[in-house]
């Protein structure tokens, strides 16, 4: 997702509903509730409006800024309230639409687990509908039209040589019990030949048990000293002794190493071409919502503003 404030508002408004507000913002206005602070073609953005979403941005960025101060005005705030009018509208349009099963795939991952601002359900799938809605044009008049080409890739890949660098890397899996007794026993069927990631996937008591134990890649930076000491000694396919740490009593695996050196370019290819689509769709995104805004009849309350 895009990293620039204006994007950022756009593209996850529906993220700062969810996660919701740690403080309370207060906007002293003289203005009734239903006073239109700003007209965006045939819509209106009320102040009700306008109060709803300024609480949010305003306490979301606090935090993460952590600085204890309103960082947004009220003409920046409005600012991106006007122009997710402007790509609704957009949607209009072209006639884009959301369907029901779509809203409905995100409200069942996010409405029980992550609705701590406690909004009603119907107000939830209004956000998730516009959300999506907000990224089909997005994607439609920018991200569809942007290709890199192989090219490209590898021009970014010969003049970027140290963002591929990579260090020496082991990949293990893991089986971690509570007592060395149950370790010794499980330690006993691995030397019997039987599967560890099935037993892993039984038996031990860390997370990664539902991928068989397995740990991933890891450099010596990555791990317990525990584990680098061992499996880097350990060739592929080779059980370790068993080992005791704070959390318990471990049994590695490795499974596969990773040489240092530089990676290869068809390994990273289509990383570096989202990272390259990404810049290049921030860039464009500027011109595409200025012409929308240029085209667009915009009337803003400026006493609303200076208050």
């Amino acid at each position: 997702m895009y990293t620039n404030l204006k994007i950022y508002f756009i593209v996850v408004f529906i993220t700062l509903l969810i996660f919701g507000c740690k403080k309370d913002i207060e906007i002293k206005n003289v203005f009734p509730r239903d006073k239109i602070i700003a007209e965006v073609n045939d819509s209106v953005i009320t102040l009700s409006d306008f109060s709803k979403k300024f609480k949010i941005m305003q306490s979301h960025y606090i935090d993460l800024m952590t600085t204890g101060k309103n960082i947004l005005t009220k003409q920046e705030v409005l600012d991106r309230l006007i122009e997710r009018k402007l790509i609704l509208q957009e949607a209009k349009k072209i006639k884009l639409d959301v369907t029901n099963k779509e809203v409905n795939l995100v409200f069942e991952k996010l409405y029980n687990n992550d609705n701590t601002n406690k909004i009603s359900q119907y107000e939830f799938k209004e956000e998730i509908a516009e959300q999506l809605l907000v990224e089909k044009v997005i994607n439609n008049g920018i991200n569809d039209k942007i290709i890199i080409s192989d090219e490209e890739a590898k021009k970014y890949y010969n003049q970027h040589s140290e963002e591929f660098r990579q260090e020496f890397e082991v990949r293990a899996s893991q089986i971690l019990v509570a007592t060395f007794e149950e370790a010794n026993s499980i330690k006993s069927q691995l030397n019997r030949g039987e599967d560890f990631a099935k037993i892993a996937g039984e038996k031990s008591l860390s997370p990664d048990k539902i991928n068989g134990g397995d740990l991933g890649y890891f450099g010596k930076a990555d791990m317990p000293a525990e584990f680098v000491n061992t499996t880097f000694k350990l060739k592929i396919g080779q059980i370790s002794d068993i080992i005791k740490t704070e959390y318990g009593y471990h049994i590695l695996k490795v499974t596969d190493k990773k040489e240092s050196g530089k990676v290869s370019l068809v390994s990273v290819v289509d990383t570096i071409k989202e990272k390259l689509k990404k810049e290049r769709a921030e860039k464009e995104f500027y011109g595409w919502i200025r012409g929308l805004r240029e085209r667009a009849k915009v009337i803003i309350n400026e006493d609303f503003i200076k208050q």
